[in-house]
């Protein structure tokens, strides 16, 4: 899981929001290839999540997350 949060690093030098969304979503999907064959549930990828959020120590995570939100188009935010 330490090297999904050097992953998730990557999202403070990225300059544009559907790049460091794409990371957000790599980074889930090798959390998820972790896992492996398990087919964990949300409920359960959430905390193994978190873990990498709080290990990737981004200091503006939240303006990170405010920036994507906002400057993203419709159409990426819902997938």
């Amino acid at each position: 899981l330490l090297k999904c949060a050097t992953s998730l690093r990557g999202i403070q030098p990225a300059t544009a929001p559907l790049v460091k969304l794409r990371i957000v979503v790599e980074t889930l999907k090798q959390v998820a290839r972790i896992a492996g064959p398990h087919n964990l549930a949300a409920d359960d990828l959430l905390p193994l999540f978190c873990f990498v959020v709080v290990h990737a120590q981004v200091d503006d995570i939240y303006s990170q997350s405010v920036f994507m939100e906002r400057f993203s188009t419709d159409d990426v935010s819902r997938g």
